[in-house]
């Protein structure tokens, strides 16, 4: 008897622990998903300092285009040709580009 009576005793107090314990991460849950919302409410939608760029490559020259608005940007046969004029054209200005432009670019960079 006294065992059944143990018995039931660890099982209740599991069962409330692990309901304690799933009320716990559910309002963390939440708390960050509000944290979440928030923090992206504040920023900008767009980063008015990043150009997202497409690159294409023809008889040896690379030609960078602007994803968004899909107009030529610069050209270049090296990298340092292509940072140049794009440096000179868009002082001050990050660009940003898929992976597989990246791994496409990776032969001269």
């Amino acid at each position: 008897m006294e065992f059944l009576i143990l018995f039931v005793a660890v099982l209740l107090g599991v069962i409330i622990g692990w309901s304690l314990r799933e009320a716990v991460a559910m309002h963390q849950v939440k708390t960050l998903l509000e944290d979440l919302k928030t923090t992206t409410e504040d920023q900008p939608e767009e980063d008015t300092n990043r150009i997202r760029i497409n690159v294409e490559k023809h008889h040896g020259v690379w030609y960078v285009y602007s994803k968004d608005k899909n107009e030529f940007m610069a050209q270049g046969a090296t990298r340092a040709e292509l940072e140049a004029a794009l440096t000179e054209r868009f002082p001050g200005k990050r660009f940003a580009c898929d992976e597989k432009t990246l791994n496409e670019l990776g032969s001269i960079l």
